[in-house]
């Protein structure tokens, strides 16, 4: 990071007392060429993300929205467009930035402890702070007595846990989520929800999710983003809220059964039904 640009963007922070976005995204437009020729994937897509915030981003299949996220996190430079973080243009990949994939992708011979340790040790951050920092995760995630386990011995919702604190491990300022729970059954994927929606909560960390499943996406985030069909576009925004619950903070679970949650359901699920209708 450039230390003049940070320090300045910390500076206006501070003497505005406000909140700058701490991401925007500019006008990103992704085209993929092949010998078959050029698909237009995302198309000026204009962002701005608050510090603190959890961002659900749905669509319908191809729309764009996992292309999204690499451009995000720097392993994808955009056909044009650019990527902002706290005032600074991505260029690559950042320590600012944990990405959480689909797969738990845990390395089966290393334990639980040792795969938290990844990134910390690619960094080539201090071994012991990373150590004791990797131990307080599994022991807030509910892993501690697993640590000296290996992958192979936990359950699919364990290794998820595990992969979050490997994730969060390396401190990222934004957190990116693609379709974190698609691989578990609808039992755990709905416990892992709630689980993992109220961890990241009081980590305070800026969040990112892509997921295809509605309800997963109100029930955990701060506001929703439709992408339209290919290439994508930002169709709509929805600021999710649950009067109903008179100011008290819900889990993921209990705002499902909140009237609200319908109500954004079927707005929702309606504006995705019309871009696959238009799309035929």
């Amino acid at each position: 990071m450039d230390t003049s640009t940070a320090t300045a963007y910390s500076d206006i922070q501070d003497s505005a007392n406000t909140k700058l976005p701490i991401m925007e995204l500019n006008q990103i437009h992704q085209v993929y060429f092949s010998d078959a020729g050029e698909v237009e994937a995302i198309r000026d897509v204009n962002l701005s993300i608050q510090p603190g915030e959890f961002v659900g981003i749905v669509g319908q299949s191809g729309c764009g929205k996992s292309t999204l996220l690499s451009i995000i996190s720097g392993l994808i430079t955009p056909t044009s467009g650019q990527v902002v973080i706290k005032g600074n243009p991505v260029n690559g990949t950042s320590s600012q930035t944990g990405y959480m994939l689909q797969h738990d992708t845990l390395f089966e011979w290393r334990t639980i402890l040792d795969n938290v340790m990844l990134g910390p040790e690619i960094q080539g951050l201090d071994k012991k702070k990373a150590r004791k920092r990797a131990n307080d995760l599994l022991d807030r995630y509910g892993l501690a007595a697993f640590k000296d386990k290996f992958p192979q011995e936990l359950s699919g919702g364990m290794r998820q846990r595990a992969a979050l604190a490997r994730t969060m491990c390396t401190q990222p300022e934004i957190l990116l989520l693609d379709e974190p729970f698609s691989a578990l059954d609808y039992q755990t994927r709905l416990a892992m929800s709630d689980e993992i929606g109220i961890i990241l909560k009081k980590e305070g960390c800026t969040v990112i999710m892509v997921t295809h499943d509605i309800s997963e996406a109100i029930s955990m985030s701060d506001r929703i983003v439709v992408l339209s069909a290919r290439p994508g576009r930002i169709q709509s925004e929805h600021q999710i809220l649950f009067p109903s619950a008179g100011g008290a903070s819900l889990s993921p679970m209990a705002s499902r059964d909140t009237p609200e949650f319908g109500q954004y359901f079927q707005t929702i699920w309606k504006e995705l039904d019309f871009h696959v209708s238009g799309s035929k």
